[in-house]
């Protein structure tokens, strides 16, 4: 829920809303783009309506295809983060700095806010996701030296985190009043949908 009510996000891959024939290849959001869209309404409670127009013929223009190919791909790995999951108490965490970017035309409020800032803004560092006691943090980048900062977050001894992208779990510590995850180095064969990456920390005691 967004502001207390239900709310679905709805748009086209594209400037249109469906498909038009004038739109070329760079008008299409990316698939980095349109997972982020995903991940960021998902963590307000809300639901991701995206149009794929057909041609008058009635076939699914190829390159709608390969977009909902590679979200197909990237959720069949990292979906347990978004189906059936409901806001945590956070929908995002930020960096420091101002959150206040002004857009300019053409350009992605929230690509800004994640992947492409400008010096001395803030940047959404992670979105979150909650379900059946498992908290998910879906970041947008993968960390230069391997390490993610949980703010704010209390573990315990019974919590365990795991890397959905490989299946694997991963080392944890406190650190303050933050969680400091060690994540394992950059290797391309293990990530084969790299548009966004989950983490998922079981036995969550409270909401």
């Amino acid at each position: 829920t967004f502001g207390g009510h239900y709310f679905e996000e709805s748009q086209g891959m594209a400037y249109s809303y469906g498909y038009n024939r004038a739109e070329n290849a760079w008008d299409y959001s990316s698939t980095q783009s349109l997972i982020l869209e995903l991940a960021d309404i998902v963590s307000r409670g809300g639901n991701f309506l995206l149009d794929i127009g057909p041609k008058a013929d009635g076939t699914i223009p190829p390159l709608m295809q390969e977009r909902l190919l590679q979200i197909g791909k990237w959720l069949s790995i990292n979906g347990d983060a978004i189906y059936g999951t409901r806001p945590w108490k956070e929908a995002s965490q930020w960096s420091s700095g101002d959150r206040n970017y002004k857009p300019k035309k053409g350009e992605s409020l929230l690509l800004k806010q994640t992947i492409d800032p400008d010096p001395g803004y803030a940047v959404k560092q992670m979105f979150f996701t909650y379900k059946d006691h498992n908290l998910y943090c879906i970041l947008p980048q993968y960390p230069e030296n391997n390490r993610v900062i949980i703010k704010g977050l209390h573990l315990d001894k019974t919590s365990s985190i795991f890397f959905l992208t490989t299946g694997k779990q991963l080392s944890w510590e406190r650190a303050g009043n933050n969680i400091e995850v060690k994540m394992p180095s950059y290797d391309p064969r293990d990530f084969s949908a790299p548009y966004a990456y989950v983490l998922k920390i079981s036995h969550i005691a409270t909401e």
